[in-house]
């Protein structure tokens, strides 16, 4: 989630793409749904494509697909899926059903959603509520590479991804019958994204209010966000952690999002 988007706040990237066709059917889902569409003068499932994207699609939902043959799996959806197809392969419930497993841009070694946007969340629930929401739910807490978990408190990686990683682990790391195809979307030259470390990415100022959010820098005692409300103020201070908001790679709409 590292970076800032340079569209104005106005813009909806999603009005960019057509709404989704209509699906044939739909597999309901914990928290979700998934939509299915066979191809043109198929009416079962023979070689299907499983696109997983978001967390948790299910443990059930995922052994729905042996009924085909390859699988296909990417972006956040890989990591839960990979874990899935692991710990299918642990309990022998696959026998070469899925032929391919492709993870596209995912964090493998662990997400970032900056820490000044963390420390935000935190102080500003009344305003922010879905911030908050995101940035403390089970799913980032075990997915981020290091969390907050409150605005005083260091980051570090929080015990439900030490539990995550462990289970991971103990089921064997990666599914071993599938082909593995990773696909990183960053920038190629290593080039970083042009947000320089410790730029100023989010600046509001009222009479009783003064915040300001900076990109991480690696310094110690960086200060990467600073409220002032009345006469408080409050700094959120990092030491030796790596440029994350500034590594190549996109930069979504984060800061944007808590400007809005």
């Amino acid at each position: 989630m590292a970076g800032i988007e340079n569209r104005r706040l106005t813009e909806d990237p999603s009005t960019d793409y057509p709404p989704s066709p209509e699906p044939r059917e739909t597999w309901p889902l914990p928290g979700g749904v998934a939509w299915v569409y066979p191809a043109p003068r198929h009416r079962v499932l023979t070689r299907p494509v499983v696109p997983a994207d978001g967390f948790s699609p299910g443990h059930r939902r995922v052994r729905r697909a042996q009924r085909g043959h390859p699988g296909q799996r990417f972006s956040m959806g890989a990591l839960v899926t990979g874990y899935a197809l692991t710990k299918m392969e642990y309990d022998r419930l696959l026998r070469g059903e899925v032929g391919t497993y492709v993870s596209f841009g995912s964090p493998h070694r662990g997400a970032w959603i900056p820490i000044s946007l963390q420390a935000l969340a935190h102080v500003a629930e009344s305003i922010a509520p879905k911030l908050r929401e995101q940035v403390n739910s089970p799913a980032a807490r075990q997915l981020l590479a290091l969390h907050t978990e409150t605005f005083v408190s260091d980051p570090a990686q929080d015990p439900l991804r030490e539990q995550f990683l462990n289970e991971l682990s103990g089921y064997g790391d990666w599914p071993r019958q599938p082909v593995k195809l990773g696909i990183a979307n960053g920038a190629g030259n290593g080039v970083g994204n042009g947000i320089p470390p410790g730029a100023l990415t989010l600046s509001s100022e009222t009479a009783n209010l003064r915040l300001r959010l900076y990109a991480q820098d690696n310094t110690d005692d960086f200060v990467v966000a600073a409220l002032r409300f009345l006469t408080q103020t409050l700094e959120k201070k990092t030491s030796g952690l790596p440029r994350a908001d500034s590594a190549p790679g996109g930069t979504p709409a984060s800061f944007g999002t808590a400007a809005e």
